[in-house]
């Protein structure tokens, strides 16, 4: 045979920037006449129209396309994005608010902005080369019953440390082999490193959030070699600027995920106290590896704050979100850590992101037992089993809210919750729809010191949507019991349905495209 013939073809991936994919009623006129002539059979027409030619052996692919784009409309690339996923194909679609055919002439925000996020794709698909980086296996033992591996990081370039990093992580195995594991990822408070970490969980009752389920892998990193580190990096806090601890952890995880084998749609982050404040600024800008997070204790929400510009009241145009993790978050209002809370809940809210909080005056505690005394509502979700590969929906504005304590009310003994009886479950997705069951938790599933509505009113919006494609101002359709009505997306394509009355008994919302 001949040599070329021996080679494989097919690329490993493709980037698609504003790319021609029909030959249909969306295509760029001049790219049909130039490949096809003036008229072309109806069986060209198909073979050249890539959306009706994605096989199961297509390359993953990233695209990328301005909604304003005149001369090639978007719906070239949703169209391949949709067969891709029809396909289950890897792929990612990232509709850009404007910049027409051209990005702006190659520059500005949109242009960066398919870049970064490409890279990042390539990155999570394990594309890209890693050669420049392998941690150094320390040692193999046993832990509790479980196979422990010990690593330290070594240095990556492209982290931007100064000097080379000598942190340790730590990854315990699940007791029992099992392929396909979720992963529960660990941050420590500033009183621990990783190893005085890791000894907590030998005893029920020492910073439980530490504690990993037996079924899970769990990754322990570490800050304590680089003190002044922390978390958040050595320059506290710089908005869009990705810190080198953030690329060292998200590197780690990724790594971890690709060694280990682990179930991508099921990583979790948690911490406490400065691991809890970690959790919050490395996890809600992060949806697009965890699915959801939890912190004890925050010391401190500026981190957060600053990674997300909670400052404003929409994130910078040229800064692109991936919809949050679910988020979890239980503080004490006699924590002097806790302070911003207020705003926190607030930004969370206005931009219709997931929040589950919980308060009380526990102080700064870790002790499960002795904060369920005070609040016993802070384990209440099973945020284990939310997964990064299927929507969820957003509860806003609720009826049944406690009234925060923050930032006027600290010696308050009252306890409280924000969204803490929604429920949903059965979420079914389309090209053109999305459907969940709603309700509030019932008194037989939940028992609490608190009183259980029996109905409350929220805003419901839907988030990290698979396969429903919402352009900004778009219109649809939806139904929730008898109720029905039309609604538009708003400018970021967040679809928003005000004021549903939600009960114990399970309701399902029902969102589709208006023709």
């Amino acid at each position: 045979a001949d040599v070329i013939e021996c080679v494989s073809s097919r690329p490993d991936f493709a980037i698609l920037v504003y790319p021609v994919i029909t030959m249909g009623e969306t295509t760029h006129g001049g790219t049909k006449a130039n490949l096809l002539g003036p008229n072309p059979p109806p069986e060209l027409l198909k073979l050249y129209s890539n959306e009706q030619q994605v096989t199961d052996q297509t390359p993953p692919m990233f695209l990328a396309h301005a909604l304003d784009d005149k001369p090639v409309p978007p719906e070239n690339s949703q169209l391949l994005f949709a067969a891709l996923q029809q396909h289950g194909i890897p792929s990612k679609y990232l509709e850009l608010p404007s910049g027409g055919h051209g990005l702006n002439g190659y520059q500005g925000p949109m242009w960066d902005a398919w870049q970064t996020q490409s890279l990042e794709w390539l990155n999570a698909l394990h594309a890209m080369p890693s050669a420049e980086w392998t941690p150094e296996k320390q040692s193999e033992s046993e832990f509790t019953g479980r196979k422990l591996d010990t690593y330290h990081h070594g240095t990556k370039p492209s982290w931007g440390y100064t000097e080379p990093q000598r942190d340790t992580f730590l990854v315990l195995h699940p007791k029992q082999p099992r392929d396909n594991a979720p992963l529960y990822v660990v941050l420590h408070s500033a009183g621990h490193d990783v190893h005085s970490c890791l000894e907590c969980t030998k005893t029920v009752g020492n910073h439980d959030i530490y504690h990993a389920p037996d079924d899970f892998f769990a990754l322990y990193l570490d800050c304590r070699a680089n003190k002044g580190d922390w978390w958040w990096g050595i320059e506290k806090y710089k908005g869009s600027e990705v810190s080198p601890t953030e690329k060292r952890v998200m590197d780690t995880i990724q790594w971890v995920m690709k060694q280990y084998g682990i179930d991508e749609n099921r990583v979790y982050l948690c911490g406490n106290s400065m691991g809890g404040s970690g959790t919050l600024g490395l996890g809600v800008r992060h949806g697009d590896v965890f699915a959801a997070v939890k912190a004890n204790v925050p010391a401190g929400v500026e981190h957060v704050s600053s990674r997300m510009h909670f400052s404003s009241e929409e994130a910078p145009a040229d800064v692109m979100f991936p919809d949050p993790p679910v988020v979890i978050d239980y503080s004490a209002q006699n924590d002097r850590w806790s302070k911003g809370h207020d705003e926190f809940t607030r930004a969370m809210n206005a931009r219709r992101y997931p929040l589950f909080m919980y308060w009380g005056p526990f102080g700064h505690a870790n002790n499960h037992a002795n904060i369920l005394k005070v609040n016993d509502l802070i384990n209440s979700l099973d945020w284990l089993n939310i997964r990064k590969n299927e929507a969820y929906p957003v509860f806003t504005n609720g009826s049944s809210n406690d009234e925060l304590p923050w930032p006027d009310h600290t010696d308050s003994s009252q306890s409280g919750q924000i969204n803490g009886f929604f429920r949903w479950s059965n979420v079914k997705e389309t090209d053109d729809s999305v459907e969940m069951t709603i309700q509030l938790i019932s008194p037989t599933e939940l028992t609490t010191s608190f009183r259980i509505p029996t109905e409350s009113t929220a805003d419901i919006s839907v988030r990290r949507l698979q396969s429903m494609k919402v352009a900004p101002r778009s219109r649809w359709n939806w139904s929730f019991g008898a109720a029905s009505g039309t609604v538009r997306a708003d400018t970021t394509g967040c679809i928003t349905i005000p004021r549903l009355k939600v009960t114990r008994d399970p309701v399902d919302l029902l969102i589709k495209s208006s023709p």
